[in-house]
């Protein structure tokens, strides 16, 4: 295991030889003209909105660009944040208990800054801008307005210090945007509200109007009128999407009084303003991929015959799915892998504690395995990426018709598939690697010794593993 051990000191050593700086993720920049530009941006994952941004049309032999709020309209980091540059105010009261003030700090400072995007939709945009204060959230309701801040201040009540008191406005804004786009926030709802009120328009001439025949440049149309159930039912649906759309906002409204100052609560407002109340997740990146391996598997049989280890070095196919469990940082990723192979184990001859011969036949072993594993990139950036990995993999095998033979002085006994071998089975593997440009990856794999005897009384079976691997990634989102 030297091999693996020294490989994991290596990659854990990687950071402290590579240069100190963010990782360049794929991306785009707006600049102030409205023009495009795609290419790689240095993202840092930042505690604070940046103000400036470093940017490459190319990852390799390519120039840094330096890019802040006064050359660019708009940045985003595929798979990851969307900033866009506002003139906005920006609060200065604290909501650090050690640092506020007695009664209600309304000061605040216009400056031209990056706004991350939190979600958006018809109604609505959610933003956030967080400094050295605090954070802050800003809401706007065109991309070409003024996001207007959510304000949320904490202060201390009366001339003396007394209670902490708080100022909950921005309830009060999302409640005037509620009443203003009255959402119907259920999409099958809104569609059956949306059908209603166009067969409204129909039912209030009680005609129903459908397009007929198309002849040469004119389209006829036939009118008739309609019958008392369709009126009914036309009548119904009103009814319905009424309600619907005031238990909507009676659900909204509970949203808001209960909301806290924090950016899950109010991305779910926003949601349902909007009309969505559905919860999204941001799309994981992953992708798939499959290899081939050489493994060492190396069978040890103790028992009465203690046979030598065998070691069977055959090759491995796999084929698998990975996708990181944050997107942004691209440091956990998990996988699960299904693979084949096949052993053949060969042990001589050897003599059992009363001095009778034992001997076995060739083993031969197909194995196919699911291993779910956990992955975690020491080292990360788009053109090479280190990492351990630990998983849990569990064996389907099948076996050769082996025999085992043992011969003393007057007798000779014959058992098929003697010591008996587990059919099922689990293991442990590690393994250690590198993946290069984001599609070649070369590890180094270890199993722990697994137990692979079954019913056969005075015999015990372990197994472990090593492997040398290859694996090509394709199909990413």
């Amino acid at each position: 295991m030297k091999f693996l051990y020294y490989l994991i000191v290596l990659i854990l050593l990687a950071p402290i030889f590579s240069n100190a700086q963010g990782t360049y993720k794929r991306g785009y920049i707006v600049g102030l003209k409205g023009d495009t530009l795609k290419g790689f941006i240095e993202y840092k994952k930042w505690e604070k909105n940046p103000d400036s941004i470093n940017f490459k049309k190319e990852l390799h032999n390519s120039p840094v660009q330096t890019f802040t709020v006064f050359t660019a309209k708009e940045f985003a980091i595929k798979g990851a944040d969307t900033y866009r540059r506002y003139i906005i105010n920006i609060s200065q009261d604290h909501v650090d208990k050690a640092k506020l003030k007695t009664g209600i700090d309304t000061n605040f400072i216009a400056q031209n800054v990056f706004l991350q995007i939190l979600t958006t939709g018809n109604n609505v945009t959610l933003f956030s801008y967080t400094d050295s204060i605090k954070t802050r959230y800003y809401v706007s309701e065109s991309m070409y307005e003024e996001p207007r801040e959510l304000a949320y201040r904490v202060y201390y009540q009366g001339k003396t210090i007394g209670g902490i008191q708080t100022d909950t406005t921005y309830r009060n804004q999302f409640r005037y945007l509620a009443l203003k786009y009255k959402p119907i926030v259920d999409t099958a709802k809104a569609k059956a509200a949306a059908a209603a009120a166009i067969a409204a328009a129909a039912a209030a001439n009680q005609v129903s109007v459908s397009k007929a025949v198309k002849r040469k440049s004119k389209t006829t149309y036939r009118v008739k009128p309609l019958s008392k159930s369709a009126i009914a039912k036309i009548k119904n649906q009103r009814v319905a999407a009424e309600r619907d759309s005031v238990a909507n906002a009676d659900t909204l409204a509970t949203m808001i009084a209960k909301s806290k100052y924090v950016r899950i609560d109010l991305v779910k407002i926003a949601k349902a303003i909007n009309g969505d109340t559905k919860e999204k997740f941001d799309t994981v990146r992953h992708w798939w991929f499959a290899g081939v391996a050489v493994n060492d598997n190396v069978l040890a049989l103790n028992g009465p015959a203690k046979f030598p280890n065998s070691s069977s070095i055959f090759p491995k196919i796999s084929f698998g799915y990975s996708a990181f469990l944050n997107k942004k940082t691209e440091r956990m990723v998990f996988r699960t892998e299904l693979s084949l192979t096949a052993n053949k184990y060969t042990f001589p001859d050897v003599k059992d504690t009363s001095g009778a011969i034992n001997s076995l036949s060739k083993i031969r072993q197909y194995t196919f395995s699911v291993a779910p594993q956990l992955i975690y990139n020491v080292y990360n950036t788009i053109e090479f990426k280190a990492y351990i990995n630990i998983g849990v993999s569990a064996n389907l095998s099948a076996y050769n018709k082996y025999t085992f033979t043992r011969t003393s002085s007057d007798t000779t006994t014959v058992k098929d598939k003697y010591p008996k071998l587990s059919a099922f089975w689990f293991n442990i593997p590690i393994k250690a690697g590198v993946v290069i440009d984001n599609h070649y990856e070369f590890y180094l794999g270890y199993a722990f010794p697994a137990t692979l005897t079954s019913g056969s009384p005075g015999y015990t079976g372990k197994l472990k593993q090593y492997e040398l691997g290859f694996n090509y990634f394709f199909g990413f989102n």
